[in-house]
């Protein structure tokens, strides 16, 4: 009996669901990010190497500071991040 009424609810749900306003279905950080990479795509390809090797230095610190399997590596190899 209730997965008679489960199946019935999800179509219901798929629907109301389409009826909202983009922004809400999909939330302001989406559109937050949508905005910055439809900009970023006009940039000059010097800005977008920079970028993508700052985000690159970003990601190693990141591992580097919190995940212990590459903490270990890149003090085997006598790697710190900057």
């Amino acid at each position: 009996m209730f997965f008679c009424v489960l199946l019935s609810f999800v179509p219901c749900f798929e629907l109301l669901f389409s009826i909202l306003p983009v922004r809400v279905r999909f939330g302001n950080k989406f559109f937050r990010e949508f905005d910055f990479f439809e900009k970023l795509q006009w940039k000059n390809p010097q800005y977008l190497k920079e970028y993508q090797w700052d985000q690159f230095k970003k990601l190693l610190d990141h591992a580097y500071k919190y995940v212990p399997y590459y903490r270990d590596l890149f003090f085997r190899e006598g790697i710190t991040p900057a």
